[in-house]
């Protein structure tokens, strides 16, 4: 899909669609009565003349599939899970991938914890082949799960806004709690297990999002409100 979207509904209660300028239809949704809705996105290779626009993305459906969709209580907020034959499921859930703009998840799968690492040296020859064999190495050790590498500045940049709209991106979540707290190197691990721990049993569903810089003790930690409670009560247990 074109990275600035401009894109019209078109449409009655019964069947949609969205086509941008060109005409050309980028999503539609034709539900059905006797099984899951269906979604497809009837998305051209071409792109307009002059346009400049990039990013554009395909899905291809090989195989039967499933799709349940339900809106966050109290929210606009569509969640969309799509099963495969084989149980392979895609769920859009993430905070950023949600809310951002021009946000992509960099990695294939979901992981629990992501470092976000640039790396400078006086001497720039030879740098990314030794980063390359680092993050081999950590993998084959098990200490990394997976990693990618910036090809240029453009995705560089990317990687960076990810980071940079962590904080804007949890508002359209409700209520957040916001801390920034200090401790100990060694102590990080611990001290997110067990506040993340703490948290959850104060209020079930609570959502801790904490994020920082790896190497110095500090962070952020932000907690979420669980998906479809009450923003007010929510808040007013912190006070």
């Amino acid at each position: 899909m074109p990275q600035t979207l401009d894109l019209f509904p078109i449409g009655n209660c019964a069947v949609s669609a969205l086509i941008d300028r060109a005409g050309r239809f980028v999503w539609a949704c034709a539900p059905r009565v006797d099984s899951d809705p269906v979604f497809s996105a009837l998305l051209s290779d071409v792109e307009p003349q002059g346009s400049g626009a990039t990013g554009v993305w395909d899905v291809d459906v090989e195989d039967s599939v499933s799709t349940t969709q339900a809106y966050l209580r109290n929210t606009p907020i569509l969640r969309t899970e799509i099963t495969d034959a084989d149980g392979a499921r895609i769920e859009i859930i993430d905070f950023a991938l949600k809310h951002g703009h021009n946000i992509r998840d960099p990695l294939a799968d979901k992981h629990p914890w992501y470092v976000l690492m640039e790396v400078s040296s006086q001497q720039d020859q030879g740098l990314r082949d030794e980063v390359e064999q680092f993050l081999a190495d950590a993998i084959e050790q098990e200490l990394v799960i997976d990693a990618t590498l910036a090809a240029n500045l453009d995705q560089a940049k990317a990687f960076w806004h990810l980071r940079h709209t962590l904080t804007e991106v949890q508002k359209p979540e409700g209520g957040s709690i916001k801390h920034d707290v200090s401790v100990p190197v060694a102590a990080v691990p611990a001290f997110l297990e067990e506040a993340s721990a703490a948290v959850k049993a104060f209020i079930p569903g609570s959502r801790p999002v904490p994020f920082g810089h790896v190497g110095d003790g500090n962070m952020h930690f932000n907690v979420s409100q669980p998906v479809g409670a009450d923003t007010g009560e929510f808040l007013a247990r912190w006070t």
